[in-house]
């Protein structure tokens, strides 16, 4: 039986790990630079609008993937 993380994040780890970690990498930056970002609005509003985009960036990378599973004849060229 597989996990639930199993199911969602179908396809080769190596590479949802790299997608990940750069993720991760991009969040570290965006807070080291959210002091000029801020200058003249919230501290926090350009993180939590990056950490936004990257959700729905990773939920639609999951649903393409998912659709692609679903279609066999599914290809890019």
């Amino acid at each position: 039986m597989e996990s639930s993380l199993n199911k969602i994040f179908r396809g080769d780890r190596a590479i949802w790990v790299v997608f990940l970690f750069l993720c991760l990498v991009s969040i570290i930056e965006v807070y080291s630079a959210s002091s000029t970002l801020t200058f003249r609005t919230n501290y926090w509003q350009p993180i939590s609008k990056h950490i936004m985009f990257l959700a729905v960036v990773t939920t639609v990378a999951i649903s393409i993937l998912k659709k692609i599973r679903l279609s066999s004849s599914f290809v890019f060229f």
